[in-house]
């Protein structure tokens, strides 16, 4: 189930936005539990913005407070909060906006510099991942796969489903 989403700055290449691309400024929160925050993650990696943007996965199960920091390693896969030390997602959303009162989900890209939620909606947040951190990724090879995937993910949240194969510079799609 998606619902909306209420944070929807954008990160720009020039900082018009407000908010300027940099490596390691912004700090991207999910859950492997949560389809469209993983897909933000399948991006991050395609792109090689591992060094630029970090990442913190939440527990896998979503508690009334909103995803769940998990302090003491006693989950597999999820990490405790290295920016804000926060407890759930919740506090971040808070944080941005004392009076917010809608559901506090993932993906969530965090300014550091800031101390606030850039976007929680995960197409938008590819959209800045794809085309605004360019400089940023690691290898060339990852920003030539870019073309043609991100157009189809950012278009079709579904194609997530499908397996990736990479092959050298080549990304193809096995329906």
């Amino acid at each position: 189930m998606t619902t909306n989403t209420e944070f929807h700055d954008f990160v720009t290449r020039d900082g018009s936005s407000g908010f300027k691309a940099e490596a390691g400024r912004y700090h991207l929160y999910v859950s492997h539990a949560c389809p469209w925050a993983h897909r933000t993650t399948i991006v991050r990696v395609l792109k090689g913005l591992e060094k630029a943007i970090s990442l913190t996965v939440v527990h896998y199960v979503m508690s009334p407070d909103g995803w769940a920091f998990v302090k003491d390693g006693s989950v597999e896969g999820s990490e405790p909060d290295p920016v804000l030390n926060a407890s759930h997602i919740k506090e971040l959303y808070l944080l941005a906006n004392p009076n917010y009162v809608g559901r506090f989900s993932v993906p969530v890209l965090f300014d550091k510099q800031t101390n606030k939620i850039v976007n929680n909606e995960s197409s938008e947040i590819i959209r800045m991942l794809n085309s605004e951190f360019n400089e940023f990724g690691e290898t060339e090879e990852q920003r030539k796969v870019k073309e043609i995937f991100f157009c189809c993910l950012c278009l079709s949240p579904t194609l997530i489903t499908h397996v990736l194969v990479f092959h050298s510079s080549t990304c193809t799609l096995r329906i």
